[in-house]
This record gives C-alpha cells, sequence and structure tokens, in this order.
C-alpha cells in the first residue's frame, strides 16, 4: 500500500512540475527609465543613446508622451547612456 501511494505522490509531482513554464537564459538586456525635467514634467522627444563600452555599438531610443524610453535587446555588458533633447544640456553616464 506504502509503494502504490508513494507512486501516486511521485506522479502527481511529477505533473505539477511539468506545469511549471520553464524560463530559458537570455543573454540580452533592457535599459528602461523616464526623462523629466527639473520641473518633474516629462520631457518628449528626447534622444537616447546607449553606447556599449566592449563594442562601441550604439542603441538609441527616444522617450514617449509620459517621457518614458525602452531599449530593448541589449546584448549584456556595461553601457554608456547618453540623454539630449532640444534646450537641454546633453547628460552622460556611465
Amino acid at each position: 500500500m506504502l509503494i502504490v501511494a508513494s507512486r501516486a505522490a511521485l506522479r502527481i509531482g511529477m505533473l505539477f512540475l511539468l506545469g511549471l513554464p520553464a524560463f530559458a537564459q537570455v543573454d540580452t538586456a533592457t535599459i528602461t527609465g523616464t526623462i523629466v525635467d527639473p520641473s518633474g514634467a516629462a520631457v518628449v522627444g528626447a534622444r537616447i543613446v546607449a553606447t556599449s563600452q566592449t563594442t562601441g555599438l550604439e542603441h538609441r531610443s527616444s522617450s514617449g508622451e509620459a517621457g518614458v524610453y525602452v531599449l530593448t535587446a541589449l546584448p549584456i555588458g556595461s553601457y554608456d547612456l547618453g540623454v539630449s533633447g532640444a534646450g537641454f544640456q546633453t547628460i552622460r553616464r556611465r
């Protein structure tokens, strides 16, 4: 009886594990943020450039209506980030 119960528990456990989603490792990253002016208002159309410190490749985006930007599918690594916009000083961060 104990063997039958153990097998049943094993089958239920296996069904549970098979039902869990599998998370694959990815080799890309995403950088996201919000660009605001000193008063806290969103800056629309700011230009964002992420430059790989390893390869020098640039990835570009711009901020939307809420000041939000997203840089996707970036190879894993370290980046310098530059932000510029009309009427604003360009900012660069490592």
